[in-house]
């Protein structure tokens, strides 16, 4: 898949984009433990997937316990890969404009920072939805703003990945709930990523000539379409 987006930056530093784009966490580092085991590895082969449960966090369950209006209304996302060759995992929970796509593409963006340079990425997936998505994407003339994506930040980083680590991203469709037990195993690991008391979420920091801006609203980055959020944004 071809992707022409660059970004300058320091070349030496091979966890810039986990340094630049995840929040200092016990899951930052479990990520850098994660890439820096598979630095020599030129093939890697991941299952991911994402889940959206409706419900809230166990550590806010007994804060909430009087709130049942605001309870039904919370819905948790989970991302989560598993590498088949050396069975290493990563899970997490993450915020915002939840739908079953953004958490299976945020586990695909997971699972692209944990890649060395030049290699064979293979990745797994039930969502027929992330795979043709990724892929108008990277064939679309604006990667950067692509504002006729949504999720669009995760979709820019996934090109930023693919371009300057110079990967051979292969997607492959695998049907769900099929009996593959490393489909089931990610399935498990999205599932409890999703209950996690801490979160990811990720943050605009660079520009380009095509990007000098990205919309939020309350703080908050609209990764949905613009027009569709405006749109909906006039009917509350």
């Amino acid at each position: 898949m071809d992707c022409l987006i660059s970004i300058p930056h320091d070349q030496r530093d091979d966890n810039i984009w986990i340094n630049r784009w995840i929040r200092p966490s016990d899951d930052k580092d479990h990520l850098i433990e994660i890439k820096d085991s598979l630095n020599s590895v030129d093939e890697l082969s991941f299952y991911t997937d994402g889940s959206v449960q409706n419900g809230i966090p166990s550590h806010l369950r007994q804060r909430l316990d009087d709130c049942l209006d605001y309870r039904s209304m919370v819905i948790n996302q989970g991302a989560a890969f598993v590498e088949i060759s050396s069975n290493l995992q990563f899970f997490t929970r993450i915020v915002n404009w939840p739908s079953s796509t953004r958490a299976e593409l945020f586990a695909i963006l997971l699972a692209l920072l944990v890649c060395p340079r030049d290699c064979r990425v293979k990745i797994y997936t039930d969502s027929n939805c992330s795979i043709s998505t990724i892929t108008r994407f990277l064939r679309s003339r604006s990667k950067f703003c692509s504002r006729g994506f949504n999720n669009s930040l995760i979709l820019i980083y996934i090109g930023i990945l693919i371009r300057d680590r110079n990967l051979d991203l292969e997607l492959i469709k695998v049907k769900a709930h099929a009996g593959d037990p490393w489909n089931e195993l990610a399935d498990e690991l999205a599932k409890k990523g999703a209950v996690l008391s801490t979160y990811h979420q990720l943050t605009f920091n660079f520009g380009s000539q095509a990007c000098r801006f990205s919309p939020h609203f309350e703080n908050t980055l609209i990764e949905q379409k613009l027009r569709n959020f405006l749109s909906t944004m006039g009917t509350v």
